[in-house]
């Protein structure tokens, strides 16, 4: 993650991260993992990783402190609810409608996630904000 100097650099290494994490999801379980429910995950932990301070060095495991704007949303329902009357006018790909009752099983391929990743993004650019803020709003809003 320190690495990651541009949006694009993130989204391939996260990616990779999601693919691997499938990868060895099946080879253990002999059972599939969907893209959605893997990109949760990753994205979870990501998300703590960037957030959290080595106890030992009282230093932020995560130094590129430019990573936080890359990081993506980990999708469920309270991140995808407040989308679904708006996601139209964000998304620059056709995304499948977002039900009412939709959860991250709703995210089921690489590109309805990127669609749905760049609609937040632009969804937080025009709010001047980044897209790890609309995730902590949206589940905090219901908790």
């Amino acid at each position: 993650m320190n690495k990651a100097k541009t949006q694009a650099a993130y989204d391939k290494k996260l990616v990779y991260w999601v693919s691997t994490l499938r990868r060895e999801w099946f080879g253990r379980s002999k059972t599939k993992l969907d893209f959605g429910r893997a990109a949760k995950l990753v994205n979870l932990f990501a998300r703590d990783i960037a957030e959290s301070i080595n106890p030992e060095t009282g230093k932020f495991y995560v130094s590129n402190r430019k990573v936080q704007k890359f990081l993506h949303v980990p999708f469920d329902s309270f991140s995808l609810r407040p989308l679904r009357k708006i996601i139209h006018d964000l998304a620059e790909d056709k995304i499948p409608p977002i039900p009412s009752n939709a959860t991250m099983k709703y995210v089921e391929t690489k590109k309805q996630y990127m669609a749905l990743q760049n609609a937040v993004r632009r969804l937080c650019m025009k709010a001047k904000s980044i897209p790890i803020l609309y995730e902590n709003w949206s589940w905090r809003r219901t908790h």
